[in-house]
């Protein structure tokens, strides 16, 4: 096979330099090497190009190698060879990215000199032998990914043309070349630049805020000064650190939204695991798909519908509120407030992916992920902005930021409410009933779309990558599949509301009941998954597990709200119901849009292929966790809180 003839190409190149190097049969095992590698040097050297100085450096290349000259032996040392562990799935090899970077020939051609350009390879090879026998590897080894150290003159097309007829009879498929070089690396670009300049400008601007209250400088305008102080370091800190007495509000949410957050970007670090190169990679979907702990973070998913859950919850419990108090709603207002409620610090963080981010690092990954992500930032930040996101280019291979597409989806959900909330405010029988046909309209439809498609249970690792991503865009995403919890979110609130002064009586029977099914369907929707993954299952199951596993986590989760906001919670009430989570609650919007950010930035420096471990995914867990609430608060002072206030000077309620 052509991994063995590399391997003892290899052999024979590293005999040859030491040989070289100890001036010892440095004749004879230079031929050997040189008649052995010339079929071998063609895989990093595009020669079937018809781009001219491509051809003529890649062929001093092949020369210069054979006469052992440094720099070329430099840009075939910092190009891939056939890594180690790969029966353990250790199918991808970056080389050495940096070294590459700083090949330099010390000759020139047509008063150039050549250059090293890192080129990321990936591409499916054939699983038969000869005689037509499966080899013995598993699917995730169809896909190989290593570098190539190439002439900078060359370009991807000249590389992917070489490897196509270098490799044509065991390659199924060149998918996709990443080619870098420093003489791209020019700087910070214009885009770069202008988000750096208005950056600093809007900062100068916080402090000028804070230094006009805090030395209680008199400007004439009362509204002008108004809105300047909402900018205030100090007021937005004051309302950051403030606490609300207990019982004024439903306290134990605050607990709830932190514990969903830290389980959000728990589960973005386990899903990142399993594409990032690890030399144990065969082993990362086991681990995480085959015990206890791994099920918990692979959860960490419906840590999205806490949030729809909460979502509704704190809308119907301040609409029902409103109306009691005879505030007039205003549609367009309810949806513009919204609006400008957190679309500020959402785009801002859209900015920097379509700018800045790109520029503050490298690697041999680096161009794919953040590279990919910038480009598709440009190309679809305006579905972003619209909040159809979730929709209009939703694919993950598509979307900025993929991990917003929550807002989008939590955006139309809110534009829909009123529909929901009006029916229960005039009648609570008909509104139940709205609620209840609409959840179950949605669990039939999940069910057959499932089903007929043959979708998996859920947001799998390890499956047919095809599907699941026409999953992610059909099944996880859309409204009509996701507005159960939600909506039992709106239910909630209105009873949280109803209840607030009159307390239901629950008695011991009644309470020892609940909890007892609560415990079980968060134990059955958290660890169903071991039975999927273990045993398998048909579309039957698949679709019945995908239709009502969320709705009935929303459930028990509105359980342990209500029954913890009635009095009944015991210690678990004292636990979510602690003041110091009212603080961390309030930055949860802004941990939720900057986390992925340090998570793609960690993947894209990576160097070399790791080790997975459950130790060094908590390490990397709890130093993400550390710096996104550094730039959660961050973002959180300078602009999510200076436009809630700004929205009540704007929409001041009228009754």
């Amino acid at each position: 096979m052509w991994c063995c003839a590399r391997g003892r190409a290899w052999a024979l190149l590293i005999a040859g330099i030491l040989c070289s190097y100890f001036g010892q049969g440095l004749s004879a095992s230079t031929n050997t090497v040189f008649f052995s590698l010339n079929p071998f040097l063609e895989l990093y050297a595009p020669l079937k190009t018809r781009n001219a100085q491509c051809y003529v450096e890649a062929r001093s290349f092949i020369d210069a190698t054979k006469k052992l000259t440094p720099w070329a032996l430099q840009m075939l040392d910092a190009s891939s060879k056939i890594p180690t562990s790969v029966l353990d799935g250790n199918v991808v090899d970056l080389g050495n990215f940096d070294q590459c970077l700083a090949v330099r020939s010390d000759t020139t051609i047509d008063y150039k000199n050549t250059i090293g350009k890192y080129c990321l390879v990936k591409a499916t090879f054939n699983q038969t032998r000869n005689d037509g026998q499966e080899v013995m590897l598993r699917d995730l080894s169809r896909e190989w990914t290593w570098s190539v150290c190439m002439p900078a003159s060359c370009t991807p097309t000249d590389l992917t043309q070489q490897l196509e007829f270098s490799l044509g009879g065991v390659a199924e498929h060149i998918k996709e070349v990443y080619c870098q070089s420093s003489l791209e690396d020019t700087g910070l670009s214009v885009s770069s630049w202008l988000m750096i300049v208005f950056t600093f400008a809007f900062i100068v601007f916080v402090f000028a805020a804070t230094w006009i209250e805090y030395r209680s400088i008199r400007i004439p305008h009362q509204l002008t000064k108004s809105v300047v102080i909402s900018f205030s370091l100090i007021t937005n800190g004051k309302m950051l650190l403030s606490t609300i007495p207990p019982g004024l509000m439903i306290d134990n949410i605050h607990g709830i939204r932190v514990i969903s957050m830290l389980a959000v970007i728990a589960f973005h670090r386990a899903i990142r695991a399993v594409d990032e190169p690890n030399v144990n990679h065969e082993e990362v979907s086991d681990k995480l798909t085959h015990s206890m702990f791994g099920m918990l973070l692979l959860n960490g998913l419906l840590a999205v519908d806490v949030f729809f859950l909460l979502g509704g919850m704190v809308l119907a419990f301040g609409f029902m509120r409103e109306r009691k108090a005879q505030y007039k709603f205003s549609f367009a207002k309810h949806v513009l407030y919204r609006y400008l409620r957190i679309t500020p610090a959402y785009f801002f963080v859209i900015l920097i992916y379509m700018t800045v981010l790109y520029d503050l690092g490298s690697g041999p990954i680096w161009e794919e992920l953040v590279g990919g992500e910038k480009q598709d930032c440009r190309n679809n930040w305006w579905t972003n902005i619209l909040y159809i996101n979730n929709y209009w280019n939703a694919s993950p291979q598509d979307s900025c930021y993929s991990a917003a597409w929550y807002l989008g989806t939590d955006m139309q959900f809110y534009v829909l409410a009123p529909l929901f909330l009006f029916a229960l405010n005039k009648n609570r029988k008909h509104g139940i009933i709205l609620i209840v046909v609409t959840c179950l309209a949605s669990c039939i439809y999940t069910f057959w779309i499932t089903y007929v498609k043959d979708y998996p249970w859920t947001y799998t690792i390890g499956y047919n990558i095809p599907k699941r991503r026409r999953f992610f865009v059909e099944v996880y995403l859309p409204v009509q599949t996701r507005i159960p919890s939600y909506l039992i979110g709106i239910l909630l609130g209105y009873f949280l509301d109803h209840y607030k002064k009159e307390k239901i009586g629950l008695c011991l029977l009644a309470r020892v009941i609940g909890w007892t099914l609560c415990t079980c369907i968060l134990i059955t929707v958290f660890y169903g998954l071991t039975y999927f993954y273990w045993f398998g299952s048909g579309p039957f199951l698949s679709a019945l597990y995908a239709s009502l596993h969320r709705p009935l986590f929303a459930i028990a989760i509105g359980w342990i709200i209500f029954v913890c906001d009635q009095g009944y919670g015991g210690p678990v009430n004292e636990f979510l119901s602690h003041q110091s989570f009212q603080i961390l609650s309030r930055l949860c919007f802004c941990f939720y849009l900057v986390h992925y950010i340090f998570i793609l930035f960690d993947l894209g420096m990576q160097r070399t292929a790791g080790y997975f471990s459950y130790y060094h995914l908590l390490q990397k867990l709890a130093f993400d966790v550390i710096i996104v609430l550094f730039a959660a608060a961050a973002l959180s002072l300078t602009l999510e809180h200076p436009f809630i206030h700004l929205n009540k000077l704007i929409f001041k309620k009228n009754k």
